[in-house]
């Protein structure tokens, strides 16, 4: 017996709940769970389904982890979560599992601060070092890349992609793929600004600064459109030039662009 396990903790036969983890009162873990070490699960938690947890992640009260996707066109199968290594997952937080029988879970990375009654749909894709704060919620498929923060109450559109080290605003409605390393903001959402202060915090070089504040003028200050755009920035042979020009050619949904951007 597991003294850790709280006595009216609710763990089904089959679940797995690994070295050091902490379950507290009322809490409930399905039978197909698997829980790593050094977790602490909160009293009212719920985590059922193929959910597989890794280490050193901390689930608060009333999150909700695993539970069926809510696409109407679900129809039964095997279908899961996974998230990596310390987390914290606050309350009432939802993470849906994935559509059918896929082998591409629902997943959340390393890391990550998700921030009370956040949703994650199934097949979201959350990365490392990610906030979400309070109320934001994403579609289904929408993928959030590494270092990225979205504000409260936004909502992320189905396929979205979320760049890297960019700045989502509070209430903002985000229907087209945000580029790395801006900030965005609005209903609809625009681009205003490069996240400067996202840059000192983690310790770009001057060089790196520079290179992405010429890129930003390229985009949305020069009057180009996206080709012409494009055309100049692969002129400046740089890191960062080349991981704009391919997450912009990547993109399925658009880019998301000052307003009255010439297309």
């Amino acid at each position: 017996m597991n003294n850790n396990i709280d006595k009216r903790a609710i763990v089904c036969e089959g679940a797995v709940i690994g070295e050091g983890s902490i379950i507290e009162p009322n809490a409930y873990i399905g039978s197909n769970v698997i829980i790593g070490k050094n977790c602490k699960v909160m009293s009212n938690a719920y985590i059922t389904g193929n959910t597989i947890i890794g280490d050193n992640n901390n689930i608060f009260p009333g999150a909700v982890i695993g539970t069926i996707t809510q696409a109407i066109a679900y129809a039964g199968g095997e279908s899961g979560v996974v998230i990596g290594n310390n987390n914290n997952i606050r309350e009432f937080v939802t993470i849906n599992a994935t559509e059918g029988d896929r082998s591409d879970y629902t997943r959340i990375g390393d890391n990550n601060l998700i921030m009370a009654y956040a949703h994650m749909a199934h097949h979201t894709v959350v990365h490392n070092n990610v906030v979400l704060s309070n109320n934001a919620t994403l579609a289904g498929h929408v993928t959030v890349d590494n270092n990225a923060i979205i504000g409260g109450l936004a909502a992320v559109h189905q396929f979205v992609r979320i760049g890297r080290f960019s700045m989502t605003g509070g209430k903002s409605k985000i229907i087209k793929d945000v580029l790395p390393y801006v900030k965005v903001d609005g209903n609809p959402s625009r681009v205003f600004a490069l996240n400067i202060i996202g840059f000192e915090r983690n310790g770009f070089s001057e060089d790196k600064i520079e290179n992405l504040k010429k890129i930003f003028r390229i985009l949305f200050r020069s009057g180009y459109n996206v080709s012409q755009a494009l055309e100049q920035m692969k002129t400046m042979r740089c890191d960062e030039s080349d991981e704009i020009i391919k997450f912009i050619k990547d993109s399925e949904r658009g880019i998301l662009f000052k307003r009255n951007r010439k297309s």
